[in-house]
């Protein structure tokens, strides 16, 4: 069962100044999505996935691009992490989102997942919000 705020963090000491292959980036991150985060979900391939995102992230978002491309792919990674998280948070089949794991969870009451982001950029909350806008747990 989950907290109602849960910390989460991917600030790593800055990496180093390396070159990043953005269609590599962009390529792995799209078949990483694909295989894990698709239509059929499974606890431990959604927590590896995140930690697949967080390692690429240190090396990733601290750095300052100058071109269009490098900003999409620091964005198409954001989101993907906050895409990943929620999907793991959930432990429920929604949608056409299938959990594997679970195929006989009866669907959960209806609620959105709040991913929240510090002034320093951490993300550090996860909250479930019921349609009245209140705190689920």
């Amino acid at each position: 069962n989950h907290s109602p705020l849960r910390r989460v963090s991917h600030v790593h000491p800055r990496s180093e100044r390396t070159l990043l292959d953005l269609n590599d980036i962009r390529n792995s991150l799209r078949s990483l999505m694909w295989r894990n985060v698709g239509i059929v979900r499974e606890e431990d391939r959604l927590r590896e996935t995140v930690e697949i995102l967080d390692f690429w992230a240190h090396y990733t978002l601290d750095k300052t691009l100058n071109r269009p491309a490098g900003w999409q792919i620091q964005n198409q990674l954001t989101t993907a992490r906050l895409i990943a998280m929620a999907a793991h948070r959930r432990s429920e089949s929604v949608g056409v989102h299938f959990r594997k794991d679970a195929p006989d969870t009866p669907p959960a009451v209806r609620y959105h997942l709040d991913i929240r982001r510090e002034e320093d950029g951490t993300v550090p909350q996860v909250r479930e919000i019921d349609e009245e806008g209140e705190d689920r747990r």
